[in-house]
């Protein structure tokens, strides 16, 4: 905001002015402008890598209806029209829907017997009721999808093209196929980062994580930890223990071994000082 002047109006009454915006202040919230004109983006944009629909498009073909002779279509582009788009001949609908109308979309492709095949979040695959569940399947396979939007969604599928009085099929193969296709390209475009093995007698956040993670309750009093920012050996390193941690008791160390330690091929492990072990000596005295 501009500078604030006090002043008193012609009537004598106390009154507050806004100056107009310094210089500096019109460049600092450059970016809130421009920020207020960029689409903001939701889980209806989230846009299919191509190599993970081709993955998919195979398993749908194996498993769900021969595609060979089919028109396969995508009418969910940006901006498209799906009521109006062209199903002549024999199309088969296999695309990643807008979510927050694919009820709708459901009730349209069955009221004009189209086949298809959509995507759907995960979380909530039975909550996208259509109004003809007849011949519906609903295909669990909670895949991890990065779509082109960088929003991460896990995804399973609806099709009304699977023979029979199939509901419900968990198909852990199509997870594992879209895993695979996500982790081949992952591993072509990132650089692999440094993993970490710590002590047992060290926790992070991120590590509680893993151990919440695994349903394992973890108390930890006061006495029996001390907080750190960096091992001994990190420092020599110019290192340090992401988001900080503790240093535990050798009674917690116990416990905190009840959760898997990450453990992986090329990894980095910080060992303990002796000042880190006396501490922990210290610790462990008074349980």
């Amino acid at each position: 905001m501009g500078t604030k002047i006090v002043q008193h109006n012609i009537f004598g009454e106390m009154e507050e002015i806004r100056t107009k915006k310094t210089r500096k202040e019109v460049f600092e919230d450059y970016d809130g402008f421009v920020n207020k004109f960029k689409p903001k983006l939701t889980t209806d944009d989230c846009y299919t890598p191509q190599y993970v629909y081709d993955v998919i498009r195979d398993w749908v073909d194996e498993n769900v209806i021969p595609l060979e002779g089919k028109r396969v279509v995508r009418p969910f582009c940006p901006g498209g029209d799906y009521r109006n788009f062209d199903y002549s001949g024999d199309c088969f609908v296999l695309d990643n829907p807008p979510f927050s109308i694919l009820a709708e979309i459901r009730d349209f492709y069955a009221e004009h017997n189209i086949g298809y095949f959509l995507f759907a979040p995960a979380l909530t695959l039975f909550s996208r009721l259509g109004k003809n569940e007849d011949n519906v399947t609903y295909i669990v396979a909670a895949a991890k999808i990065v779509y082109d939007n960088g929003a991460e969604v896990r995804t399973s599928f609806i099709t009304n093209r699977i023979p029979g009085e199939l509901r419900v099929t968990v198909r852990g193969d199509l997870f594992r196929r879209v895993k695979e296709a996500t982790d081949r390209m992952e591993g072509m475009t990132k650089k692999e980062q440094p993993r970490y093995v710590y002590p047992s007698h060290v926790i992070s956040s991120a590590l509680l994580n893993k151990i919440a993670e695994r349903d394992i309750i973890l108390d930890i009093p006061a006495r029996e930890c001390e907080y750190i920012r960096a091992l001994d050996s990190q420092r020599a390193a110019k290192k340090s223990i992401f988001g900080y941690g503790f240093l535990l008791s050798e009674r917690l160390a116990a416990e905190r071994l009840a959760a898997e330690r990450l453990a992986a091929r090329n990894s980095t492990v910080w060992e303990l000082s002796e000042r880190e072990n006396e501490i922990i000596k210290r610790l462990s005295a008074n349980p």
